[in-house]
């Protein structure tokens, strides 16, 4: 269960062999402080999530093996969430949220966002607070950060619409 909790950081240095080639990101609200990327756009998303007011801490679901299951051609596949993140409301509330960055839409992309959609409803009723899906395609993404979106809320709004 990705349930964000303490320690709310950890240095990558105190982590035997973290590892990684690829393109990073400076992890100032990360449970580490090198956000391992694939993409330049996770690394934007990262470093949005690291500026964004309403943004209390976040993982990066990178060799942590959280994943949801998704049916494709009647065979259960995992899905596996780019980000997990804790935004705080104006109202103090907390909610989680999956978010996934995609550039490449595929045709399994709706059968993953639905079925995450799905496992935040359902996550929703237990007693792990609410939880909600983010799906932030690099076009609309893009486009929000260029208009100055500087709150998770926002931006929500913004790729939902």
């Amino acid at each position: 269960m990705p349930i964000l909790s303490n320690p709310e950081w950890l240095d990558s240095r105190l982590i035997r062999r973290f590892q990684w080639t690829g393109i990073l990101a400076e992890g100032k609200k990360s449970h580490t402080n090198k956000v391992p990327c694939h993409s330049d756009l996770e690394k934007k998303f990262a470093d949005f999530l690291d500026g964004a007011k309403d943004v209390t801490r976040y993982l990066k679901n990178e060799r942590f093996g959280f994943s949801v299951t998704y049916y494709e051609h009647n065979r259960p596949r995992q899905f596996y969430p780019d980000f997990i993140v804790l935004v705080r409301g104006d109202n103090g509330k907390e909610t989680m949220w999956l978010a996934e960055t995609k550039g490449e839409m595929r045709t399994n992309v709706p059968l993953k966002n639905g079925s995450a959609e799905q496992w935040c409803e359902k996550m929703s009723t237990t007693k792990y607070g609410q939880w909600r899906y983010l799906f932030a395609q690099q076009i609309k993404l893009e486009s929000a950060l260029i208009k100055g979106t500087n709150t998770f809320a926002t931006l929500a709004a913004a790729l939902a619409g």
